[in-house]
Parts: structure tokens; C-alpha cells; sequence
């Protein structure tokens, strides 16, 4: 990833020498499963874990003569430990120590993602109770529908996020395999014992039946919940872009000091960072695609999805880890305009209580499509001449149905937001907030 939207947590994770240290690992603890039932003498799973050594360069040096990473690594182990490296990678196929060491890497990618997105979550919740009771106008395909409140739309988002949060601890489980079963998964090499051995100590369980590779199936399944995390950023992010334009400008990004908005025009805010959140989860969903095609290796195993998943794992945490905590930021510091709330919902001159105005006229006894087509009538008056008012519209025409009273209700924005405190009651008792 370019260092502009890298990661320092997903940099250490995905580094070279994290990535061979969990090799390391499960070639120690595979020593320890085969020493437990008398496969190699008792001492030398202690003593390799005392003299093994690496450097990355010298693994990447190797690896020029090999042209094979796990050879390499195992032979630069093996000049530090001695006599013991004729037990070394003993029974161990190269994809048995790549994949469960893979599986490392990646939960320890989820358990990052999983806190930096509670964090999140827990800042776009106390937005959206403090914008609970604010009044904005709700749009459909665009266009005024109806009034809800800022703080719904974001405790909506909140919603969308405990999902996302949902689906990351799910995957969690769901990869959290081992797989040490040799060549073409028959355990020729390697008993199965020693599989569960290291199963055990990494807290795992084994994939089996398995091929050469634990099937790519599985990893696709973090693609797919790392794309439902940029997904959801994505949507917000558009939508307070759209709530940013210059006739909207129900919030704004945060735009600090000294920050320019264009080279050409000094006027300008533009909202650059929900803009740059956009574009990124483009390249996360793009993976999905990737990730599916790594599935269809041919026969037990072939090299085609190595390639890809150097790539696309690590960027694809890298710019969900940026992302996350830029949208952090964000939410902290957003603008929310109330005066243009106030504005915008009142820009239809009391059209976006059309569908209430129906209601009251089915309680009158009216049939809905005659009330339909009276509610209709009026509000096509409204859109065609801007000096008109539904309200007012409603007392001329209507005042012979409902007393002034009962107008006055009709258009009563906060009777009509009611409930509000009830969704939000709700929610929290629900989701345990």
C-alpha cells in the first residue's frame, strides 16, 4: 500500500518478519504435536524454539536461489538450529505452514478492524442522540418525502455499522482454521495428531477435508465482509456529500485551518475526505471479484491466487483501517448547519405533509383513493405556483372537513416526529447501547 493511505497497526501485522515469526511458530508447535507421541525426540521442540533464528534478508537473499519463499525460510532456519533441522518442516508441506500462518495474519487484521470500528460506531452513536430531536426533511429518489430527524438517518447508519461489526466477528469464526495435512490433505507425512496438537495450542480448529490449501472459499468470505465494511462508509459518505452540496449544506466536512478548497477558486469547501472514502472502497469491492476467482483452483491446488492475495489482503485492511478512523475524524468534527434543516424542510411550503393530510382524510370516512385524489389535486397547485402554501390551500378548501384545530395538527412537525424517542428507546434496549 502507498504510504498515503497505509496503516501503522496493518503495516506491522503484514510485514515480512511478522509473517515468518508465525511461521516460525507452527514449525515449532508441529515439532511439539510430533514429539508428543514420539515422532522426533522429546528435547528438540525446546531446543529449536531456543536456536531458531531468521533475518528477513537473509530469507529474501535465498529466495533468489530457491525462487521459493518457504524454502528459503526453511533453510535460513535451519543454519541456526543444528543437527535438529533434519526434524525441521518434518511431514509439513509449504501450504500447510502458508495457510495457517495466513489465517494468523488475517485474525489479527480482524481483531484491529473489529476495535477501530467499535470506536467508530461509538462516535456516530452519540451523534446521532444529540441530533435526535432536529428536524430534516427525509428524501425518496431524491425528492422531499417526509420529516424525520438527523439523528434517526445516523442512528440508521449506526444500525448499518452493527451489522458490519456482526459480519467481521462472524468471519472471525469462520476462518479459524488449521491445516497440516500434507501434500494433497491425505496426512501421508503427518499424522493427524499433530494437526490437532497445534489446532489446540492456537485456539483453532482443522479444516478438513482439505486439498493442498485450505480452499479459498473461506478467505473469500473476509473479502466479502471487508467490502460490507467499505460499502457502508461508502453510502455515508456520499450521502453527506450530498447533504454538503452548496443548495443542501445540512452538514459540511470539517474544514481546518489553513486548508485550501481549490487552486483556482479560494471559496471553495469541498468535501474532499467523504470524496476520498468513495473512491477507496471502490478498490476493496473490486477484491471481491478477486477473492472469488482464487476459489476455482484446478485439481488439489494450483499457485494462481498466491499472486492476488499479496496484494489484496494487506491493501485491502490497509485502506478499511485509513478509512475507518478518517470517518472517525469526520464524524467528531462535522458541521451540521440547523438553520438550513430548517430551511430545506420547509422548501415545499408544507407539500411533505401530503401523506399525513391523507390519513386524516381516510379518518374522516373518506376511501383512500378518493382522499388520494383531493390530497393530490391541492398539492399539484402548490408545485406549479411558489406563492402557495398546502396549509393554507387545506383551510380554503378543505375547512368544511377539518376545524383549524385540526389543520394546525395536520402540519405539527413534531407531533409527526412522535415516536422518535421511541425508536431510539428501543434501539438501545435492543442492542444493549
Amino acid at each position: 500500500m502507498i504510504a498515503r493511505y497505509s496503516d501503522k497497526t496493518i503495516e506491522k501485522i503484514w510485514n515480512l518478519h511478522n509473517k515468518f515469526s508465525k511461521m516460525l511458530e507452527i514449525e515449532i508447535l508441529a515439532l511439539e504435536g510430533l514429539a508428543s507421541i514420539g515422532k522426533v525426540p522429546p528435547d528438540v521442540p525446546a531446543r529449536v524454539r531456543e536456536n531458531a533464528r531468521f533475518t528477513v534478508e537473509e530469507i529474501l537473499e535465498e529466495e533468489k536461489k530457491t525462487r521459493h519463499d518457504v524454502v528459503a525460510f526453511v533453510n535460513v532456519v535451519s543454519r541456526y538450529i543444528g543437527d535438529d533441522a533434519k526434524y525441521f518442516h518434518k511431514g509439513l508441506t509449504s501450504s500447510d505452514v502458508l495457510d495457517t500462518a495466513f489465517v494468523l495474519l488475517n485474525l489479527e487484521s480482524l481483531d484491529y478492524m473489529e476495535n477501530i470500528w467499535k470506536d467508530m460506531l461509538d462516535v456516530l452513536y452519540k451523534l446521532a442522540q444529540k441530533y435526535k430531536h432536529v428536524p430534516q426533511i427525509g428524501r425518496t429518489h431524491g425528492i422531499h418525502a417526509e420529516p424525520m430527524t438527523l439523528g434517526l438517518k445516523l442512528l440508521g447508519y449506526h444500525y448499518e455499522g452493527l451489522r458490519v461489526l456482526e459480519a467481521l466477528q462472524n468471519v472471525k469464526k469462520s476462518i479459524a482454521y488449521v491445516k497440516l495435512s500434507g501434500a494433497v490433505g491425505t496426512y501421508a507425512n503427518l499424522p493427524p495428531e499433530v494437526e490437532d496438537y497445534v489446532a489446540s495450542k492456537l485456539g483453532l480448529k482443522r479444516f478438513m477435508p482439505a486439498t493442498q490449501v485450505i480452499s479459498r472459499d473461506v478467505f473469500a468470505d473476509i473479502v466479502w465482509a471487508m467490502a460490507k465494511l467499505m460499502s457502508a462508509l461508502k453510502r455515508w459518505s456520499i450521502n453527506f456529500r450530498l447533504m454538503d452540496l452548496t443548495e443542501i449544506l445540512e452538514v459540511q466536512e470539517p474544514f481546518y485551518k489553513g486548508q485550501t478548497g481549490s487552486s483556482a477558486m479560494p471559496h471553495k469547501k469541498n468535501p474532499i475526505s467523504w470524496e476520498r472514502i468513495t473512491g477507496l472502497a471502490r478498490v476493496v469491492q473490486s477484491y471481491v471479484n478477486v477473492a472469488l476467482e482464487n476459489n476455482a483452483l484446478w485439481f488439489e491446488r494450483d499457485i494462481s491466487h498466491s499472486s492476488t492475495e499479496r496484494i489484496i489482503f494487506p491493501d485491502m485492511y490497509h485502506v478499511a483501517a485509513y478509512t475507518t478512523k478518517l470517518m472517525t475524524k469526520l464524524l467528531k468534527d462535522i458541521r451540521v448547519n440547523e438553520k438550513y434543516l430548517k430551511r430545506n424542510l420547509e422548501y415545499l411550503r408544507g407539500l411533505v405533509f401530503a401523506g399525513r393530510l391523507l390519513v386524516a382524510l381516510m379518518d374522516k370516512g373518506y376511501v383512500r383513493e378518493e382522499a388520494y385524489k383531493i390530497v393530490q389535486s391541492l398539492s399539484m397547485q402548490v408545485w406549479e405556483n411558489e406563492t402557495l402554501h398546502l396549509k393554507n390551500l387545506v383551510k380554503e378548501h378543505l375547512s368544511h372537513i377539518f376545524s383549524d384545530k385540526e389543520i394546525e395538527h395536520i402540519f405539527d412537525v413534531d407531533d409527526y416526529l412522535r415516536y422518535i424517542d421511541y425508536v431510539f428507546d428501543t434501539y438501545k434496549v435492543e442492542h444493549q447501547l
